[in-house]
């Protein structure tokens, strides 16, 4: 399995983790081209999870024309976009803030 692979893998068994019957019914994952250049909007519906208060402004990294990235957490949504080939970028930002917030409710 290829990294790219991985990163998608990993977002389908996060959604699954969170489905009771009736949270997958109200919230989701939206994967959609961009209108304005090529690239991908990404938006992951937190709402009712471990990550619904998350809050980080937007984070850019631009790399080139076509490979760049920005994200963000507000209340109840993680939202990305980026270039035509950074879908992968994206879940790994998602799941940098998920680890993250494991480390900081971790016991000691």
């Amino acid at each position: 399995m290829s990294g790219r692979e991985h990163q998608l893998l990993r977002l389908l068994e996060w959604f699954a983790a969170h489905r009771d019957d009736e949270w997958e019914h109200q919230h989701g994952i939206k994967l959609e081209r961009l209108e304005v250049k090529p690239g991908w909007s990404l938006i992951i519906d937190t709402a009712a999870t471990e990550l619904a208060d998350t809050f980080m402004l937007e984070q850019r990294a631009q790399r080139s024309e076509t490979d760049w990235l920005q994200w963000s957490f507000e209340p109840g949504m993680f939202r990305a976009q980026g270039g035509e080939h950074n879908v992968p970028d994206m879940i790994v930002k998602f799941f940098d803030e998920v680890e993250r917030l494991a480390e900081v409710q971790r016991p000691f």
